[in-house]
């Protein structure tokens, strides 16, 4: 759904600007928005012209209901399009970071029975995932789950970050949603984690116990009728982003970016991340001791960054700074944190490890980002201490 409107943005951005009069804001169906001239519309598909002069095509039933309405009042009268007019065809993804990603209006599901050995599960089907119950859900928790189910997608899709663009050949993404913990133990759970993300040769799918998501076993919102979100956004995460081959600290990380990201009910607000994470450091004593040095920290093997062999009582510390690190790049390393981020991910996801680390300095020693990084940190009212550093 994001194609054409995602290729608007990329040619604002990276082409030279041209003024020209009358703009007007236009949004997509995922919230994001870009200034433009109104040029024409025909068979389904208007035309519009960038600040750089050039126009773009895209689909009417992309954009929002506003800029709908809007062009059903502009009928069919249009300006002539410049000679040099031309229709890109290119997927590209935004270099801006988004700052609210709304779902869709209306979450449709469809229900199916099915059933695993004697257990009958209650299945129900989204756009993009199949998430599976082993009791079947109030038509509350149902528009609810599905919901998060569907804006994470959304959120994880308007990341401008060179993920791998998710294709099942028209199949759902799977997911199991089990009653309480013991089932969830029975299941493969890990012991001590909330929920998980199974990737095998018998196929992947995402596991979370009720509890995770503030539901009680009879498949209802608990009282406070507040979904818990960070669990299974986490864990989607991880499913949409597998192929991506880079370090612990990335895929941990962003995974757990997405998690903190406040949700409403209706949309993902990228702009409260950053102060929920921080939030988190505060409520854990606002500062992180680190046991290595940031460059220690950055090549960790996915055993040290679980902590396995002291049993993972550093997960959770060494999960935090994932998350505060790439948040770092997001949000707090000015306009060279997505650009640097975005080179190390493209290098690591073709397995050149010293390169991508090259790529996330980008001309700056590594002593000069953990300085930087300790200082944004500070700023945000949280002491992060690496070894050997002077903090």
């Amino acid at each position: 759904m994001l194609k054409n409107l995602t290729i608007i943005f990329s040619l604002s951005i990276f082409c030279g600007s041209i003024s020209f009069a009358a703009p007007r804001a236009w949004t997509n169906d995922q919230g994001q928005q870009i200034e433009a001239e109104f040029v024409k519309q025909a068979n389904g598909k208007v035309t519009l012209k960038l600040k750089n002069g050039r126009n773009a095509t895209i689909a009417i039933s992309t954009l929002s209901q506003e800029d709908q309405d809007f062009l059903k009042e502009q009928g069919s009268t249009a300006t002539k399009p410049t000679k040099d007019s031309k229709e890109s065809s290119s997927i590209t993804t935004p270099d801006k970071w988004p700052t609210h990603v709304k779902g869709p209006d209306d979450i449709k599901l469809r229900e199916t029975k099915t059933r695993d050995g004697d257990d009958k599960w209650h299945t129900y089907h989204s756009k993009h995932f199949k998430f599976s119950c082993q009791t079947p859900l109030s038509e509350e928790a149902q528009e609810t789950v599905g919901r998060l189910y569907e804006n994470t997608w959304s959120a994880i899709r308007a990341m401008p970050l060179p993920f791998p663009r998710v294709k099942r050949d028209g199949r759902n993404l799977e997911s199991k949603l089990v009653k309480n913990f013991d089932e969830y133990a029975k299941l493969g759970g890990s012991a001590g984690s909330s929920g998980v993300y199974r990737r095998s040769s018998d196929g992947e799918y995402t596991m979370i116990p009720y509890a995770s998501l503030n539901l009680s076993e009879a498949g209802e919102l608990n009282p406070s009728g507040k979904i818990k979100s960070h669990v299974l956004a986490h864990e989607i995460t991880h499913h949409l982003t597998c192929d991506v081959l880079a370090d612990t600290w990335c895929t941990e990380g962003i995974a757990d970016y997405v998690g903190y990201i406040p949700y409403d009910g209706e949309k993902l607000d990228f702009t409260g991340a950053l102060a929920a994470i921080t939030q988190t450091a505060i409520q854990r004593g606002g500062v992180l001791d680190m046991p290595y040095s940031l460059e220690e920290f950055l090549s960790l093997s996915q055993d040290d960054f679980y902590d396995k062999k002291n049993g993972g009582t550093g997960a959770a510390r060494n999960y935090l700074m994932g998350c505060m690190a790439v948040a770092f790049f997001f949000h707090l390393d000015g306009e060279r944190g997505i650009k640097n981020f975005t080179l190390y991910m493209k290098n690591a996801k073709g397995g050149k490890d010293k390169r991508a680390l090259k790529a996330l300095l980008n001309k700056r020693k590594i002593e000069e980002l953990e300085a930087d990084m300790i200082k944004a940190w500070k700023a945000q009212g949280v002491t992060v201490k690496f070894k050997g550093s002077s903090s």
